[in-house]
């Protein structure tokens, strides 16, 4: 049988009438609640004399209407035989063939309900079921026409106390159902307030972020305004999306930093180098060249192209070595990209002394500073665990660590010193390094001593 003729997530009284029309003798039915039309129309398509109906004789029960007294008169009338068995909650019809087990009574109410019942076709089960509810006959009471009538005497009177009882009880579903709204509206209310203020909580601490930022990093803007660092004319460029192909022909977009003037070249410079005279300043693609965001003290490693920068290098090794009090090193570089590294530090550089065969040794030194152009705050330093601290070259880097000047020439020098790079161990697009800082900006090529570097800033 299949799952929709076996069980019923809908009213059944037109499967149950036809059920009991194709065997209308010794039928039981057990319906706590019986109503017309819905009950004479199941129930007359069974023989009376042998027909049981099973069903429930309160007078609350017929004052409040969930069953019918003047549908039990008629059932009675037609010669069915009417019991009342206390504690019925069970809906079910059994045929010779054919049971029914479910939540439907037979009333009009229940053919609008949400009801589940289940067909039961097996002999054993219907055999079993009868025996049960015929135990359960025992109990039962005959329903006669004189309790009928008696119920009907009384339910005049009844009916109209059970109707202000009705009235009273639906007044109190609506103060709760009201009350319910207001409580959802009360938590509407508290919810839109919280997330108010957990947005201006977030902005508050995002304004207080950028404070301690641009003031961190006003060191940087004081050095670029100095008179030791020389500053080219701006060349003015915005973030722009630029469409890309692949092998079939699909296209795709990326964002880059492009010119706003095609006569300018984020290659080509110009910058004083005297009264009246100008240097041109002509930098190579394949190097890299610092960069600075003025706003927050970033730094990236730029990959430059005459008309736009695309990719910038946050996280750089350094291929030459450099000396660091008695011996060489190699020094890798992450620049800081979140706000609240940028309130302490914008570069962090791992030392590592170089070994005998001129690579890495297997220890090294990180220290987190703060780049400023022409210094280095130092903020904090540590050697890597498992370090012998009386191997020479870790007590050179600890001295050189305590005294500062070393470290800190050499981390300048390597940062402003331009390089081929061979490996981009992680590079950020122009939307992540620029940001918080909106998409127009004004570059210009800066020049200390001999060091050359770019700067950007806000339009």
């Amino acid at each position: 049988m299949a799952a929709m003729d076996k069980v019923y997530a809908r009213t059944i009284i037109r499967r149950a009438k036809k059920e009991i029309a194709d065997q209308p003798q010794n039928v039981l039915i057990l319906s706590p609640y019986l109503t017309s039309q819905t009950a004479e129309t199941v129930i007359s398509e069974a023989e009376p004399s042998s027909t049981d109906v099973y069903t429930t004789f309160k007078s609350e029960t017929f004052a409040s209407g969930g069953s019918s007294i003047s549908t039990v008169r008629l059932l009675l009338e037609l010669g069915y035989n009417l019991y009342e068995l206390t504690h019925l909650h069970a809906k079910t019809i059994l045929t010779s063939e054919f049971g029914l087990v479910g939540s439907q009574n037979l009333t009009k109410g229940g053919t609008k309900n949400r009801e589940i019942s289940v067909v039961l076709t097996d002999k054993e089960e219907l055999d079993y079921l009868r025996s049960e509810i015929e135990e359960w006959g025992k109990d039962r009471r005959s329903i006669s026409l004189a309790m009928v009538k008696d119920m009907e005497n009384l339910l005049p009177e009844l009916k109209r106390a059970y109707k202000k009882f009705e009235n009273l009880t639906t007044l109190s579903d609506q103060k709760i159902d009201e009350a319910i709204v207001e409580r959802e509206l009360e938590r509407q209310r508290r919810e839109k307030e919280r997330q108010h203020q957990e947005v201006a909580r977030k902005k508050d601490i995002s304004q207080k972020r950028k404070t301690l930022i641009r003031k961190r990093s006003d060191p940087i803007r004081k050095a670029v305004k100095s008179g030791s660092v020389i500053s080219s004319t701006v060349l003015q460029a915005r973030i722009e999306p630029k469409p890309k192909y692949d092998l079939w022909g699909n296209e795709t977009f990326y964002d880059t930093l492009v010119r706003r003037r095609t006569d300018v070249s984020f290659l080509r410079w110009v910058l004083p180098s005297g009264s009246d005279e100008f240097e041109m300043k002509m930098l190579t693609k394949r190097d890299r060249y610092l960069l600075l965001l003025l706003e927050n003290g970033r730094l990236s490693w730029p990959a430059l192209n005459q008309t736009q920068i695309s990719q910038y290098g946050i996280s750089l090794n350094r291929t030459s070595p450099i000396p660091i009090g008695d011996y060489q090193c190699l020094l890798d570089f992450d620049f800081a990209s979140e706000d609240d590294d940028l309130q302490k530090w914008n570069v962090k550089t791992r030392i590592f002394p170089v070994a005998y065969d001129g690579k890495k040794s297997g220890v090294a030194m990180t220290v987190y500073g703060y780049f400023s152009i022409d210094a280095l705050e130092v903020v904090d330093w540590s050697i890597d665990d498992g370090a012998a601290d009386s191997a020479p070259q870790i007590e050179n880097l600890i001295a050189e660590a305590r005294n500062k000047v070393g470290i800190e020439k050499a981390i300048i020098h390597s940062l402003l010193s331009p390089f081929k790079y061979t490996h981009n161990r992680l590079g950020v697009g122009p939307r992540s390094f620029f940001r918080g800082q909106g998409e127009e900006f004004d570059f210009r090529l800066r020049k200390l001593g001999r060091h050359y570097f770019l700067t950007a800033e806000k339009t």
